[in-house]
């Protein structure tokens, strides 16, 4: 439910945010989020974003992949996601995107948000032959998976990657020297780049305000959202006044901003078919129990034709 006479609302959410259409619409207020799911970006109506899809985020893996597999035959790629929008909402489009590339896809395994024992599934994945197992899930579903496999010896028979919530410092601590190799892609630099000035700003704030810092992924995802919000509003209230603010008047600000440069860590577009803000992603690694880049920034595509 919306809040009234609120001219904008923020979500580090995506489950359950498809039934705010409505209510945003009646209560014209635009809604902003630094996750971005395929049911609510397509089409956009009332809802901003600072990145690609789920979806469009995994193509980056999946190239990647593609790109270094050696074997003549294909790779077979299997998502383990959880039962839920959030989990599911990959497999129609990344599965087409992956097949198009060559993938053998194999079926997708389910386990809850935090998983206890995914035994059964990995035997499964075993069974069928699975190189890559793809994990849409959080960090505390992707650590228990992967000790799974460390437990059950499939670490070499098989590789694991996952959205990028499911990943980070968090899971190197869960999974000790199982999350190693670990492959997952980002839509802004990690927050463990400290050369970068957009990344030093965010420790340098976190320190004089919190007296520590915060070293985990999600947090510049918040971070990005929360400037493109302040932008829009710093926006609107120029081109309204602040007496006359409200949520028409903060949309049509959105719709304004192009190129947008966030601190140097993503630059941010919007048009009216298209919410999405950046389309930008890159491939992170989990090596000698730290996180690295891996790829190049790359556009990752639209994939909404998958789902016509």
């Amino acid at each position: 439910m919306c809040i009234r006479d609120r001219p904008i609302l923020m979500s580090t959410e995506t489950v359950g945010l498809e039934a705010y259409h409505v209510k945003l619409e009646q209560d014209k207020m635009p809604l902003v989020t630094d996750n971005s799911a395929q049911e609510i970006v397509y089409p956009p109506l009332w809802y901003y974003f600072s990145c690609s899809t789920w979806a469009e985020q995994f193509t980056v893996v999946a190239d990647y992949i593609m790109e270094n597999w050696q074997e003549e035959r294909p790779p077979r790629l299997a998502f383990m996601a959880t039962d839920s929008s959030f989990g599911r909402q990959i497999e129609v489009t990344g599965t087409e995107y992956a097949q198009g590339l060559g993938f053998e896809m194999l079926p997708m395994e389910i386990v809850a948000y935090v998983p206890i024992d995914t035994t059964t599934q990995l035997l499964r994945l075993k069974e069928r032959g699975a190189d890559f197992v793809y994990v849409s899930g959080l960090v505390v579903t992707a650590g228990p998976v992967l000790r799974d496999a460390e437990r059950l010896g499939l670490l070499d028979k098989m590789h694991f990657s996952g959205n990028k919530i499911s990943a980070g410092q968090g899971l190197i601590e869960m999974a000790g020297v199982a999350s190693e190799g670990y492959l997952f892609p980002r839509t802004c630099p990690s927050i463990l780049e400290t050369e970068l000035p957009g990344i030093k700003l965010i420790w340098d704030v976190q320190t004089e305000y919190h007296g520590e810092v915060v070293a985990e992924e999600e947090y510049t995802g918040g971070w990005v959202a929360t400037a493109v919000t302040c932008e829009a509003v710093r926006r609107a209230i120029e081109n309204v006044g602040y007496e006359n603010l409200d949520g028409p008047a903060i949309k049509e600000a959105f719709d304004s901003i192009k190129g947008f440069d966030v601190y140097g860590l993503v630059n941010i577009s919007y048009t009216l078919e298209d919410h999405r803000g950046s389309t930008k992603a890159a491939l992170y690694q989990v090596r000698g129990e730290k996180i690295g880049r891996v790829t190049d920034w790359r556009d990752a595509p639209m994939l909404m034709k998958f789902m016509l």
